[in-house]
């Protein structure tokens, strides 16, 4: 199940070239190669993803009717969107991000067929926040219930968690732009280990570094097959760098910092690190799986 909107003009007719340009001027759009009027929309270090697609539409009824400036008339050209459900909550607020800007370059009105979304045709970003979470949260309840297979792992996080990541990846590109000639911008990535979830980032070959705080660090020396990894608890990094203790949050450290603080943990041949990474859609937050599976002992009490 995903969640629909329809967007078209507010005055005048939605133009396919204009719209083209606007994706192809922005950051994480791409174009199917098979029809061009389908754009997606995926951010490599979010993890989010979501649809566009243009309908040029038909202007010519064979009738003339009178239409006040909010009524769409199903024939002149429309953009649709559509966001899959059961999907991180963190979907719900790049999406909105990105519909906040579309609509605004446009002056985009909008119908939301979903029930407790947006209502009349002016965008509302909190009301379709409102109507995501009520259609996530249903089919949280409805796969949890009828169709998870209790053989997959599940994968969590607390809801806090997962926003703090989302946020810290969401601004990767313009820490790389502003910082990146100078650091290495650490992006933060999840890994599966006995069905856990363990928050990651890498850290090659003691760069100095903008890194934020995480489970485990990712130390990364050397090249091919000459290369070494070693998986290392925050806390015991903190020990031998003790430069993260003291930086602000986030902690950038130079090489002065560093020194060769990181030797100690290549120094013992205890083999490189083996890592299962998953992908971020499928990293939920505790809280709307506690919720889904409340709902399912509710059902089967009733």
């Amino acid at each position: 199940m995903s969640y629909d909107l329809f967007l078209r003009p507010r005055s005048g007719e939605l133009s396919r070239e204009a719209l083209l340009e606007y994706f192809n001027g922005t950051t994480g759009y791409t174009f199917d190669e098979e029809d061009d009027d389908v754009v997606s929309y995926e951010n490599e270090v979010t993890g989010v993803y979501f649809r566009f697609q243009f309908d040029a539409g038909s202007s010519d009824t064979g009738e003339e009717e009178e239409e006040d400036d909010d009524h769409d008339d199903g024939n002149g050209p429309e953009l649709s969107f559509e966001l899959d459900a059961f999907r991180p909550f963190t979907f719900g607020l790049e999406a909105r991000i990105e519909l906040d800007a579309l609509v605004a370059a446009f002056d985009l009105l909008v119908t939301d067929p979903q029930e407790g979304g947006v209502e009349g045709a002016t965008w509302d970003g909190d009301a379709f926040l409102r109507g995501w979470t009520r259609l996530n949260e249903l089919n949280y309840a409805t796969i949890l219930r009828d169709e998870w297979d209790p053989d997959e792992p599940l994968y969590t996080l607390p809801r806090a968690e997962i926003e703090y990541c989302w946020r810290w990846n969401f601004a990767y590109e313009a820490r790389v732009e502003e910082l990146g000639e100078r650091f290495f911008i650490a992006s933060i990535a999840f890994a599966g280990r006995d069905g856990r979830t363990v928050v990651q980032a890498m850290w090659p070959d003691d760069r100095p570094i903008v890194l934020p705080r995480v489970a485990e660090v990712l130390l990364v020396r050397g090249e091919g097959k000459q290369q070494q990894t070693r998986l290392v608890a925050w806390d015991d990094l903190c020990t031998k760098v003790p430069a993260l203790n003291e930086a602000g949050h986030p902690w950038t450290l130079t090489e002065a910092q560093i020194g060769r603080r990181l030797d100690v943990f290549f120094a013992e041949d205890k083999g490189n690190a083996r890592i299962t990474l998953v992908e971020a859609d499928r990293i939920h937050a505790i809280e709307d799986v506690e919720r889904a599976r409340s709902s399912k002992k509710k059902k089967k009490g009733s």
